[in-house]
C-alpha cells in the first residue's frame, strides 16, 4: 500500500490523483515545444493544450473547496493545482516568444537554440519527477524527487545566466536584445513552477504525517 492511500481519505486520494493530469498535460506541452525550438510557428496544438490545463485546473480547484478535503490541507492542494497549472501556461509563453522573433545572426540562432534544447531536456525531467510524485510509494522517495527537481532547477538558473552574460555581451540591435533575455528568463519560469510545485507537494505530505 502506497503512502497516498494511507494517509489520505478516499476523496483527497482521488482528488490527489487527478491532478496529476495537470503535470502529464505539461509533458505533452513541452515535447510540442521542441518543434517551436525547431522552427515551426504553429502554436495551435500549445493552445490547446494550455486551455486544456486551466479547465482542468478549475475543475479540480471546484472539488477540491467543495468538501472532500480536509481543512488543513485545502490552502496547500490549491497552491499546488496552481503551480502545477503554470508549468504549462510558462511552456505557451515561451513558445509564443520564440516565434515572435526570430533571430537573423548565426552565431545568436544556434547559441539560443542549444540553449533552449538544454532547458527543454531539463524540463523532460523536472515535470517527469513531479509526476511520478503523485505515485510514490514513501516519503523518502517523494524527498529524492523533490531533490532532484531542485537540481535541475540550479542547472536551469545556471543556463541562464549564461544566455544572459551572452545576450549582453554580444547584442547588437535592441529586438534581439530583448527577445534573448526574455527567452533566457522564461524558459527557466517553467523549471521555477516545477520546482515550486514539488515543494508544495512535500509540504502537504508532511503536514499529514507528523
Amino acid at each position: 500500500m502506497g503512502i497516498l492511500s494511507r494517509v489520505f481519505s478516499s476523496g483527497e486520494h482521488e482528488i490527489f490523483i487527478r491532478i496529476s493530469s495537470i503535470p502529464k498535460i505539461a509533458m505533452k506541452a513541452n515535447d510540442n515545444l521542441k518543434k517551436v525550438i525547431n522552427g515551426s510557428n504553429d502554436l495551435g496544438r500549445l493552445k490547446s493544450l494550455q486551455d486544456e490545463s486551466s479547465k482542468e485546473m478549475f475543475s479540480i480547484s471546484s472539488a477540491i473547496t467543495s468538501g472532500s478535503i480536509a481543512p488543513n490541507i485545502i490552502d496547500n492542494m490549491l497552491s499546488l493545482v496552481g503551480s502545477e497549472e503554470e508549468i504549462t501556461d510558462s511552456i505557451f509563453n515561451l513558445s509564443r516568444q520564440m516565434v515572435r522573433h526570430r533571430l537573423k545572426e548565426k552565431e545568436h540562432k544556434e547559441y539560443v537554440n542549444r540553449n533552449m534544447s538544454r532547458m527543454n531536456e531539463l524540463a523532460v525531467k523536472a515535470i517527469g519527477h513531479l509526476y511520478q510524485m503523485h505515485f510514490s510509494s514513501n516519503i523518502d522517495e517523494i524527498k529524492r524527487l523533490r531533490s532532484e527537481i531542485k537540481l535541475l532547477e540550479h542547472e536551469g538558473d545556471r543556463i541562464k545566466e549564461s544566455m544572459l552574460d551572452f545576450t549582453y555581451s554580444s547584442a547588437k540591435d535592441f529586438k534581439s536584445f530583448y527577445h534573448m533575455i526574455h527567452l533566457a528568463r522564461m524558459s527557466d519560469d517553467i523549471l521555477d513552477a516545477c520546482e515550486d510545485s514539488s515543494d508544495t507537494m512535500l509540504s502537504i505530505m508532511l503536514s499529514i504525517t507528523t
